[in-house]
């Protein structure tokens, strides 16, 4: 059995506001076909009807990568509805309806938003309300940049129909993007509310208190978005774009308000700490990105998102993306894997007709193949970076038998990489200063093991034990001292995640309830934290985090536990990357609208290793610290009768803070890395130390 390196292509497959409750009806109006609704459950998925259709790139901006268009010529009743009533809807003790509009054309007095209204004269005690388009306050002749809004509620007789209605003051959006809100609460007071992409929600206008009997109704209406199902025939379909619709059952605040809107903006604020968003997509181009990798600093991420050419590799830098294109004649599909430290070079994957891979190399705009070894299929995969991108690691297929041999590629000129004793081999990561390779080699018998190229001599590691010998190395960490990678540990290739370091394999473990398999992808400089992902209940895969502490834990648990982020409704698939800090984690999977997305975690950066107090300095206390669990050389501690004085308690492998080497000791090969840390007291350590 062999493990390879992790590639992804072409997979087949919103950040959440904190407004306290999920929406009961939410259409994110992304993806063509049925709407789905990811609401509150039942779900009502919505059906196009008439020329309304889902068109991409037109969006508020990249947050969001389509919208409903209802601007069909010549016009008509072009609409989005549920067909059937939306009982959790009806007779909502407070209401908010939330929405962006753009109007492309001059709508008519009437033009009717969002509709959950009967029509004709329904039986007594029944009701609705709808949002509507009417002209301004004053009479003005409406148009795009100036109409008010109209929020209806109506209250049937049997025989007759009142209607009553709070209007806004006056507002516009001319081809511009707006973000609307109608608020009912619990007190019969409505209140409209506006923002823009580049302003803060206000409220505008005035309150409109309803009586007390005006509260909102059952009915057996379908939902409509861009008409009124009060008037099932007759066009109300403003000429216009619609967006990201969401309904609440309680009447939210301005500051909710803003949140909701601040979900559609490109313009993230990278540098808010803790903080989880989603990168967006190519602009203008479809709803899928799948991050492949990231630089050491976290603020360069590469990957593949949809476009017109097809699934096209991207490199992100702080909001803009950069297209990098496709080789000509391979396909429809390329990825990102790798960025070299300034992001002037990207390596990654790209398919080929055949359907075999094939490397790719794009330096400052220009995209070039990676050769492949001669006499073989065209297969030539990279996986690692040197900082300054000068020199790629992968492998590639021979002709002796269409077997891979570890390979490097120095200015995007092939060598091969010799692996003594192996029938195949892997090169899976390099240093950033490109003295240190590692890998893994299938020798004669089968077996795979773990190799560690340093300065071109060659070390072989333990696997895990239980099972065949059967090891892969995926990352090596920042200071040259960690491998993370795979391992089997059963007769039945149970893979788990896999720590090398000073000649020992720790096992990282597997998450609970699906396959045995553990894919560590990411790891801090000095190997604190890990990401990656493994199989759950049901087999399907999660982004998972490891720490010597807590052991391996699904991300979206880490996240809300740890830091109070809230990830709830994301489908948080796998990590693909950490920084050397572990101040930002990159990674992939669904968003709440179903869409295939990548995602980026900001969290505070870890502490200095020899920060044991973790108070943001190495001092004199930090060496205090040390002194009480010192051992001397080769002098091994026991972590369940640790040294007098010594208050670290072990970790779950048994070994304790101050023992920075993890060889069992706390000796002066230890405090040699606490004088290199040494800041002062209230001086912040080398950045170096942190990770």
């Amino acid at each position: 059995m062999r493990l390879f390196p992790v590639v992804i292509l072409a997979l087949s497959l919103y950040p959440l506001t904190a407004v306290g409750s999920r929406p009961v009806l939410w259409y994110p109006l992304e993806r063509s076909g049925t709407q789905t609704d990811i609401g509150t459950a039942p779900q009502a998925n919505g059906t196009l009807t008439g020329s309304a259709v889902i068109l991409s790139g037109t969006s508020p901006n990249s947050y969001s990568c389509a919208s409903l268009d209802l601007t069909a010529l010549p016009p008509g009743n072009n609409y989005l509805t549920s067909t059937v009533d939306v009982q959790k809807l009806d007779a909502l003790p407070e209401l908010t309806v939330t929405l962006w509009v753009n109007l492309r054309a001059a709508p008519a007095d009437g033009d009717c938003l969002v509709s959950d209204m009967p029509s004709g004269f329904p039986p007594a005690g029944q009701g609705g309300w709808e949002l509507r388009i009417v002209n301004a306050l004053g009479g003005e002749p409406i148009s795009t940049g100036l109409f008010s809004l109209s929020f209806e509620a109506l209250k049937a007789m049997g025989s007759s129909n009142i209607i009553l209605a709070g209007t806004s003051t006056t507002t516009g959006a001319s081809n511009q993007w707006m973000f609307f809100a109608a608020t009912y609460d619990s007190a019969r007071v409505q209140r409209f509310y506006q923002g823009k992409t580049t302003a803060a929600v206000a409220q505008f206008g005035f309150n409109t208190i309803f009586d007390p009997d005006d509260y909102l109704r059952d009915n057996s209406a379908a939902l409509r978005i861009g008409g009124a199902s009060s008037e099932p025939t007759t066009d109300r379909t403003p000429p216009g774009w619609i967006d990201d619709v969401r309904i609440y059952n309680n009447a939210l605040t301005v500051a909710q308000l803003d949140q909701i809107r601040l979900e559609n903006m490109s313009t993230v604020n990278f540098n808010t700490v803790p903080s989880f968003f989603w990168l967006g997509d190519l602009p203008g181009r479809g709803c899928y990105n799948v991050a492949g990798g990231m630089s050491r600093d976290g603020t360069i991420v590469v990957g593949q998102s949809l476009s017109d050419v097809g699934f096209e590799p991207y490199r992100w830098i702080n909001g803009a993306y950069t297209p990098l294109g496709l080789l000509p004649g391979n396909g429809l599909s390329g990825q990102g894997l790798a960025v070299s430290e300034d992001g002037s070079v990207v390596v990654g994957l790209a398919s080929t007709p055949d359907t075999s891979y094939q490397g790719f190399r794009w330096v400052n705009g220009a995209l070039s193949p990676l050769p492949d070894l001669p006499g073989g299929e065209i297969v030539s995969v990279p996986a690692g970076i040197t900082a300054d991108g000068t020199t790629v690691v992968g492998y590639s297929a021979d002709g002796t038998g269409y077997e891979e041999k570890a390979v490097q590629w120095v200015n995007g000129a092939l060598q091969q990489i010799p692996i003594p004793d192996s029938t195949e081999s892997f090169a899976n990561d390099i240093s950033a200063d490109g003295s240190v390779i590692v890998g893994s080699r299938v020798l004669a018998s089968g077996d795979s093991e773990v190799f560690r190229l340093d300065d071109g001599q060659l070390t072989t590691l333990p696997d895990l034990p239980g099972g065949p010998v059967v090891a892969a190395a995926q990352k090596l960490s920042a200071d040259k001292k960690v491998i993370i990678g795979r391992s089997t540990t059963g007769i039945n290739f149970e893979i788990e995640g896999a720590l090398w370091r000073n000649g020992l394999v720790i096992n990282m473990g597997d998450l609970p309830g699906g396959f045995v398999y553990g894919l560590p992808q990411g790891v801090t400089r000095h190997g604190t934290l890990v990401v990656g992902a493994g199989f759950v209940a049901g087999n399907t895969s999660e982004a998972t985090i490891w720490d010597r502490h807590h052991g391996l834990r699904r991300l979206a648990d880490a996240l809300p536990a740890d830091y109070g982020l809230d990830v709830t409704y994301w489908y948080l698939q796998s990590a693909v990357g950490i920084s050397d800090d572990g101040s930002v984690i990159v990674g992939y999977g669904n968003a709440p609208s179903g869409v295939v997305a990548s995602w980026m975690v900001r969290l505070p950066a870890l502490p200095a290793i020899a920060d044991f107090d973790h108070d943001q300095d190495v001092d004199q206390d930090d060496i205090d610290l040390f002194a009480a669990c010192a051992t001397g050389s080769h002098v091994p501690y026991n972590p369940v009768a640790l040294p007098s004085g010594c208050t670290m308690p072990p970790d779950l492998y048994g070994f304790i803070e101050p023992d920075l080497d993890w060889d069992g000791d706390v000796d002066p090969d230890d405090f040699a890395e606490v004088q290199r840390c040494y800041s002062g007291e209230n001086q912040p350590p080398p950045p170096d130390c942190r990770g």
